[in-house]
Formats: C-alpha cells, sequence, structure tokens
C-alpha cells in the first residue's frame, strides 16, 4: 500500500545538540492524521535531489506523542554536509517539507506491562520518547525507565525536557550515561550494556524496547538475556 503524502510546514525547529535538531511539522488535516508510537515517515525537501536527478528521501522516527494533536515531530541529527540530513538542518521556520507515511512495526505492545525500560544510544531516544511520552499523558501507573547513552554531555539529547518529566512524574525515571572521560558529569559512565546490570534488580518482571545501532541492540539483548529477561519481552529497533 502507498503511503500517504503530506505538504507540511515547519513550525518550530529546537537546537537539541550541536549536531541535532527537532523540526515541528503541520499540515491541513493534520487533526485526523494518526499513527502509533515508535512508527517512522519518510522526509524529504522540495527540490532537493541525488546525483540522479531523484527526490532525496530518508525515513525517520516520529519522535512527539500521538497524543500530541495538530503537529507531528522529527528529531534529526546532522551527518554530512551535503545529505539530507545537511539540507534539513538548513530549514528555516515556514519553509515546506514532503512526508510521507506512517509505516513501521516497531511500537508499544498492548498491554502494556507494569514496569517498562526503553534503552536508547545516540538518536534512538527519538522514537522511544514517542511511547514514552505517550504512556506518561496516559497516566501509566508502573515504572518507566529509561537508560540512555551517549557520547558526552553535549550529546545528551532532549535533556532539559527528561528531566523536566522525572521531576514531574515520580515513577519516571531517566538514566543518562557517557562514554567520554568527563571529570564534571556526575551521572553513569560505559555502554547501556554495563549500565543495564547496575541499575536494574528486577530484570524479570519489565518489558524493554530498545532502540540504536545495530550493534547497541544486539549486545543489549545479550545482556538482557543474562539477566534472565525472556525474548518474548525485549522489542528492538535499529537505525
Amino acid at each position: 500500500m502507498p503511503f500517504s503524502k503530506y505538504q507540511a510546514t515547519v513550525t518550530e525547529i529546537r537546537q537539541e545538540t550541536p549536531r541535532v535538531k527537532t523540526f515541528k511539522v503541520t499540515w491541513p488535516g493534520i487533526e485526523n492524521f494518526s499513527f502509533i508510537p515508535g512508527q517512522f515517515m519518510q522526509l524529504s525537501v522540495p527540490g532537493f535531489l541525488n546525483q540522479a536527478g531523484i527526490t532525496m528521501k530518508r525515513s525517520y522516527s516520529i519522535a512527539s506523542s500521538p497524543l500530541d494533536k495538530g503537529f507531528v515531530e522529527f528529531t534529526i541529527t546532522y551527518k554530512t554536509p551535503h545529505g539530507l540530513s545537511a539540507r534539513t538542518h538548513a530549514l528555516k521556520v515556514g519553509d515546506i517539507v514532503q512526508v510521507e507515511g506512517p509505516a513501521g512495526v516497531f511500537n508499544l505492545k498492548r498491554p502494556v506491562r507494569d514496569n517498562i525500560t526503553f534503552v536508547a544510544s545516540g538518536s534512538g531516544i527519538s522514537s522511544l520518547r514517542a511511547m514514552f511520552k505517550q504512556l506518561l499523558q496516559e497516566g501509566h501507573p508502573g515504572n518507566i525507565w529509561v537508560v540512555f547513552g551517549f557520547h558526552a554531555q553535549e550529546d545528551f539529547i532532549f535533556r532539559q525536557e527528561l528531566e523536566e518529566l522525572q521531576r514531574k512524574h515520580p515513577n519516571f525515571k531517566v538514566i543518562p550515561s557517557i562514554t567520554v572521560d568527563d571529570p564534571s558529569w556526575t551521572g553513569e559512565r560505559g555502554r547501556v550494556t554495563a549500565v543495564l546490570p547496575k541499575v536494574i534488580t528486577d530484570a524479570a518482571s519489565r518489558d524493554y524496547y530498545l532502540c540504536g545501532s545495530a550493534q547497541m541492540v544486539e549486545d543489549t539483548i545479550k545482556v538482557l538475556t543474562e539477566m534472565g529477561v525472556p525474548r518474548h519481552q525485549i522489542f528492538r529497533e535499529v537505525w
């Protein structure tokens, strides 16, 4: 089935980190648009073509919650100076982009287990954000933890928002971890695979949603399995 296509207007741009921006977009009739958290859309910029003269498209996870009506958000990392990520980073409020979708089968499984842990590395936090924001908006009573690994403090995507959500919701906990040596950092250190056994004592009672590089996801599944988590409680997406 072909994707639905929308001519969207950029209404807000937020600089999340030196290399990451979040773009809020809307289009006529968006109030009738629905998606499942974890899904993605294809994004293109009119007139931006590849070397073959074909419109360049990339798939980006929807970073906003389905309960955030009137807009969707995409969080995009700058990759190379001549690719679509660079072109999107040059967008301004009021510019037009085309989005197609939604699609994807990585999403929250209903009914939702009481305790859930989201595990992300880098920009993998984007699709997970849509999931845990929806759960918080729904008033999910169980524990919602986010174990988030990244290189350095300046790579902490959504830092202000995540810290605010943690203050607002007693059942929401963010466990960030860096891999660079930084004496000023007071949080966890090392890859998420090293952090998980340190912070989780009830491993088998949780569902896990993983999003990150293929190596990170593979290694995390191995660690969780060794911690006694049944494979059917682990859900994954690779970017």
